[in-house]
């Protein structure tokens, strides 16, 4: 027999035992969920200097009008109790449904194309436990309507993807948040 099998099976079980509790003492990072996206657009309305935004169901664009005001998604976030966290980015992509501008097709119809904008939004820190709402500006959306508007094509709807972007010690779970603007053509 030999004698040192008995001894390499406890330190086998110890450093087994010190693996799950290592597991189960080291702090949970905190994850960050999308809660919900809402596209709001500008009013003509300021108060104390600073533009005023409402939330809006539907965009009233047609080929040959001039936007309502300046477009933006708002995304509100939330971090899981505990430890603050640092370097939170927030991917996006824009897609457009685009049909054809003439009465043909009509503002029901039209295909999902690749994304006219592809960008980030950092957020330097959030505090454990904390929900925020992050504002998301659709840059060059009057120039990217001026461009589809002379190639004979329109948007019949918007529709942004958020997501968080991985990071280690982070989870994954609800990292993803997605709404979509119907274009009413008037």
């Amino acid at each position: 027999m030999n004698p040192l099998r008995p001894a390499a099976g406890k330190v086998l079980l110890f450093l087994l035992a010190l693996l799950v509790l290592a597991g189960t003492a080291a702090p949970a990072s905190a994850g960050v969920r999308v809660l919900g996206v809402e596209w709001q657009v500008s009013t003509r309305a300021r108060r104390r200097g600073r533009v005023v935004f409402e939330k809006i169901e539907s965009l009233r664009q047609g080929p040959g009008a001039r936007p309502p005001g300046k477009v933006r998604a708002v995304v509100r976030i939330e971090t899981d109790p505990g430890p603050a966290v640092d370097g939170v980015v927030l991917r996006y992509a824009v897609y457009p449904r685009l049909a054809t501008a003439d009465k043909t097709s009509g503002p029901e119809g039209g295909r999902w194309v690749l994304p006219f904008r592809l960008d980030e939004r950092r957020i330097p820190k959030l505090k454990g436990g904390a929900a925020k709402e992050v504002p998301i500006d659709i840059l060059h959306l009057e120039a990217f309507l001026r461009t589809l508007r002379a190639s004979g094509y329109w948007p019949t709807a918007l529709r942004i993807e958020v997501m968080v972007e991985p990071k280690a010690g982070l989870t994954l779970d609800a990292g993803l948040g997605e709404a979509v603007l119907p274009v009413r053509w008037e």
